[in-house]
């Protein structure tokens, strides 16, 4: 390529260029594709400093060059790809992070959690270990290489177990967007033979976060999308849109606002004077009370949208009644609930808890 389209960026904004002046009829984004993956088809990447030294790409089993290539040159390079990104680097990277990391833990007294989830490097969960820092478990994203789900029951202690994050889509989008592991999430985790409901209920969201909450591990954090998910009234709202971060897309804004848009929340005779009606944002909709009067038979219906406030969930009994249950049922303390043996009462809200407070929950 040209120093002119030697990048995604300068090829997309070339093609714009062109097709905006031209008789081309294949689409933009299918040209684009074809131009894009003509750019990734590199199998050795050219050292900047010395034209001499070339390095293997990520994942260069995956492009039509090797796959064109001959069958000892494929493994003439596949054992290189595999000694330099698996192998060589082992040491450098152990090294370096017994370097780094003690001083960033030894900086802050809160407690370390690490991403370890994806590929990574063998040296990572050893020095993990010796560090004492805490692993990160997504239920669909295991570590285990040949594990398509993880298994909450089989965690280790030292780790906090989610089934989403801000990272990846919520607990009810994945399921509603990925049809195929819906089905043998179903059938292997589950236990169901029959097909997986295309919508994700509230009693599926209860059966996994009920298996994060019973599991060994030290902490289970869920995303509130994921809580408000055990009740149908909060589900109205696209799946997809409940999404705070998709790290594919670089377009994808950290937008995400809790929001619940009821039909009609209210009505009143068309009747009654404008001052009394509550503001905010809402659309007034006249509606006819069937009885075919004149505009005074007439009714009002606001519908609008309401955002959902931290106050407004604690005062829903359905919801938190639900949750505590959650809790209550794995064996995990909750603040609220008095200590079986006495020794402690802890409220939320409260401030500092006294040394019979600290003991009490250590020893619970």
């Amino acid at each position: 390529f040209k120093d002119e389209c030697n990048t995604e960026k300068k090829i997309a904004s070339a093609l714009k260029s062109f097709l905006e002046t031209s008789m081309f009829v294949e689409s933009e984004e299918k040209l684009r594709r074809k131009l894009f993956d003509l750019l990734q088809n590199v199998a050795l990447i050219k050292d900047p400093e010395d034209p001499r030294k070339f390095y293997p790409r990520f994942n260069v089993e995956d492009t039509t060059s090797f796959v064109d290539l001959d069958q000892h040159s494929q493994n003439v390079l596949k054992r290189l790809y595999y000694d330099y990104y698996f192998h060589r680097q082992e040491g450098l990277w152990r090294d370096n992070a017994f370097k780094t990391l003690p001083v960033l833990l030894n900086s802050s007294d809160m407690l370390a959690c690490g991403e370890d989830l994806g590929l990574i490097p063998s040296c990572v969960h050893p020095v993990m270990q010796e560090l004492g820092l805490v692993g990160l478990r997504i239920q669909r994203m295991p570590s285990e290489p040949d594990v398509e789900f993880g298994i909450p029951s089989q965690y280790n202690y030292m780790t906090v177990c989610a089934p989403s994050c801000h990272d990846c889509s919520t607990l009810r989008a994945w399921w509603e967007e990925d049809e195929e592991r819906r089905h043998r999430f179903f059938q292997a985790v589950m236990g169901s033979d029959e097909l997986p409901p295309d919508q994700c209920t509230p009693e599926i969201v209860h059966f996994v976060l009920r298996q994060h909450v019973e599991s060994p591990s030290m902490w289970s954090i869920f995303p509130l999308q994921d809580l408000l998910a055990l009740k149908e009234d909060y589900t109205t709202r696209p799946a997809v849109e409940e999404t705070i971060n998709d790290p594919t897309n670089p377009k994808h804004y950290w937008r995400y606002r809790m929001c619940l848009c009821p039909l009609c929340c209210l009505s009143i005779p068309h009747s009654q004077p404008t001052s009394k009606r509550k503001a905010g944002w809402w659309w007034w909709l006249m509606v006819d009370n069937g009885n075919g009067g004149g505009c005074d038979d007439r009714w009002l219906v606001m519908v609008g949208c309401v955002h959902v406030t931290m106050e407004s969930l604690l005062s829903d009994k359905d919801l938190t009644k639900t949750i505590k249950d959650l809790v209550r049922g794995s064996g995990r303390f909750y603040p609220q609930k008095d200590l079986e043996s006495g020794q402690a009462k802890l409220k939320l809200g409260s401030e500092h808890p006294s040394q019979t407070q600290k003991y009490g929950l250590a020893n619970k």
